[in-house]
């Protein structure tokens, strides 16, 4: 039976890389090669940490590539974006 894995790129601004990884551990992710996670939904490839000028301020950015089950997507994208919601966008 085909598995159908749906790919979505998320690109993070104003949360640090650290507070990501924290994210993903206490999910039940693991981090399986530098930068590639391993869930029960699918894999996630998490970019290196760069900074974006925004005015005088330079705001973290980290580019998330998931690679999840399409039965699956939704469920943990919402779960995701919760955790990092935050007031103003």
């Amino acid at each position: 039976m085909d598995v159908f894995v749906k790919t979505e790129i998320i690109e993070m601004r104003g949360v640090f890389r650290d507070d990501l990884k924290s994210f993903f551990i206490e999910t039940g992710w693991q981090e399986i090669s530098p930068g590639l996670w391993k869930g029960e939904h699918g894999s996630m490839e998490m970019g290196e940490q760069s900074e974006v000028p925004l005015g005088s301020i330079k705001l973290p950015s980290v580019t998330l590539v998931f690679r999840l089950r399409e039965r699956d997507h939704e469920k943990v994208l919402s779960a995701f974006r919760s955790r990092f919601l935050k007031a103003g966008g």
